[in-house]
């Protein structure tokens, strides 16, 4: 009963082409153009210029401050290696550096 039911809808459909290609091609036009237009709305700033020139700023500062953060951690590290390795094994454990992932 289904391959009937389907049989007979292509049919119809086959049968009706002539007609509905210009009514789907209409409705598939229209929809095409609402969407275009849904897309082109998105807000932009008035000064484009600016915007990314504080973007660009804001990057910048962003950078120079991950490397001066890296050259301080490189400067601790490198602190911590001397204290390990100067045989400071008899101080307290209180007086020495310890590093968080480390301790237990």
């Amino acid at each position: 009963m289904k391959r009937l039911f389907k049989k007979l809808a292509r049919t119809v459909w086959l049968i009706s082409a002539p007609a509905s290609r210009p009514i789907i091609r209409k409705f598939d036009h229209h929809m095409m153009r609402l969407l275009g237009s849904l897309t082109l709305r998105a807000e932009v700033p008035a000064n484009l210029d600016l915007a990314l020139s504080s973007v660009d700023l804001a990057l910048s500062s962003v950078v120079r401050e991950l490397g001066r953060l890296q050259i301080q951690v490189e400067i601790l590290q490198r602190q911590i290696d001397d204290l390990e390795s100067s045989g400071r094994e008899g101080a307290l454990p209180e007086s020495r550096l310890t590093v968080v992932s480390e301790t237990g």
